[in-house]
Parts: structure tokens; sequence; C-alpha cells
């Protein structure tokens, strides 16, 4: 499977980080620049959060936490028994009589669920931050 496939997307890791959710990830969005800072060729990609920073002619800067489908579950502190895949590969999560819907991936369902409970004030973040550092994320 795709790294990706196993990721929420970075506009959700970008929205989660507003939301004040903190810890490391096993891996991170980066902004990678194969010729060095500035290059015209750079481009986003997800890497290992341990990757070396320091390999010659890449300069990388680390944007945001890749959350994966394990850590969004920690994250939501609860079993979710209703997560589904449809017949046109959509993803999704249905709890409390609503969907909440991802085309990407099953962690992209989960990332839109956990960022609801966030909005909604259901959740805080820091009850999330504090599941993250039990498990040794942060």
């Amino acid at each position: 499977m795709k790294l990706e496939n196993q990721c929420c997307t970075r506009q959700q890791a970008e929205r989660l980080k507003e939301l004040g959710v903190d810890g490391q990830s096993l891996f991170c969005f980066c902004q990678v620049n194969p010729g060095g800072h500035n290059h015209e060729d750079s481009y986003s990609d997800i890497l290992p959060t341990i990757f070396d920073l320091a390999i010659p002619d890449l300069a990388t800067t680390f944007e945001f936490p890749a959350w994966t489908v394990a850590e969004l579950g920690v994250m939501l502190g609860r079993k979710t028994n209703s997560i589904y895949i449809d017949a046109a590969g959509t993803w999704g999560i249905q709890e409390m009589g609503q969907f909440f819907e991802a085309k990407e991936s099953e962690a992209s369902a989960r990332a839109e669920y956990l960022i609801y409970l966030l909005e909604q004030e259901m959740l805080t973040p820091t009850a999330v931050n504090a599941r993250l550092e039990k498990e040794g994320r942060v």
C-alpha cells in the first residue's frame, strides 16, 4: 500500500496542527529541494520523521506530521466500529448519526472525524495530546 494511502492528507495535518494537536508522527510532510534551498525542482513528499535532514544537496524542510491510521486511532481514543468503504472506493466513518467520508483513505476518514470532534469541542487538544504522550508520540 502506498504511504500516502496510510496517512491523512497534508491539509488535514495542517488543520490538526491549527486545532492544537502536537506530537510526532512516524512520518511527516516535507518540502524537498533536491538541489539545495530554493531550488526550482522542489516538491512535497512524505518522509520518515527520523529522516536524515543533513544529506548533501538535499534541503528538506519539515512541515506537518503525516498522521497514520494507527496514530489517528490513538488520538480518537475509542473504538470506531463503523468504518466502511463503499463500491466507489470512498472511505467513511458513521458515528453519531453522521457520515464522515474521505475519498483518499481510511486515515483521511479518521482525520475528518477527529477534526469534527475538535471543532465541535467534543474532544479537546489536551486530551488528544495526552493520548499521544501516553503512546510516546510527543
